[in-house]
């Protein structure tokens, strides 16, 4: 394993990386942010064990049953439901009713719920499950942005459905930049993805046993 130092700009929005200093950044369009940072690039050997390889054709089918919501629209975006441990992005523009559209998919399913929230308290989803005549009974409301706080909650609570409203609120402690930036988001779902499959495991264990 050997390391050498290299040069990279970096935009201090948006955490882009470029092979050259230039005004404003591409990819988030603020100017005067990009600026050189150290980047120590590590060269690793090829010591790692090789591993087991098996056919596809060789693998039994799997017996996931996706979660439907008795939303059509909905369960057909999705190919049929939610499958167990994926993650779904529900993207748009402020305002046009991501959190009603989660909230309506969340109280249909009639699942254990974990709805995590750093936008808005659970008196105000309260308010709006009543409003739209929903019955909310299945949520249990969980107000924090801390991904690690989360995911140690999920992984204790194991409910079938957890609700990140939104994955621009949550930071780690481990990345040095604002919530919202892109290195904040990768790492909050590369985490959450570990422990959607981590307790989906768990799971599947147990129910063996």
């Amino acid at each position: 394993m050997s390391s050498k130092q290299q040069t990279i700009f970096l935009c201090s929005s948006c955490d882009a990386q470029f092979p050259k200093w230039q005004g404003r950044c591409t990819e988030c369009g603020s100017w005067g942010t990009v600026e050189a940072a150290a980047h120590t690039k590590i060269e690793k050997s090829n010591s790692a064990p090789p591993g087991k390889t098996a056919r596809i054709s060789d693998m039994p089918p799997d017996s996931v049953r996706r979660i439907t919501t008795g939303i059509e629209e909905f369960d057909r975006v999705l190919g049929g439901g939610i499958v167990p441990s994926s993650l779904v992005l529900i993207g748009g523009e402020p305002g046009i009713g991501k959190s009603t559209l989660i909230l309506q998919v969340a109280c249909a399913i009639k699942k254990n719920t974990l709805y995590v929230s750093g936008e808005e308290s659970g008196s105000q989803i309260k308010m709006r499950a009543e409003r739209l005549n929903l019955n909310a009974g299945s949520l249990n409301f969980f107000g924090e942005t801390h991904i690690e706080t989360i995911c140690s909650t999920i992984e204790k609570e194991k409910p079938e459905l957890t609700i990140i409203d939104s994955i621009q609120t949550v930071y780690s402690s481990d990345v040095p930049s604002e919530p919202g930036s892109m290195s904040q988001i990768r790492s909050a779902t590369v985490r959450l993805l570990e422990i959607a499959k981590k307790t989906n495991f768990q799971r599947k264990i147990q129910h063996k046993i």
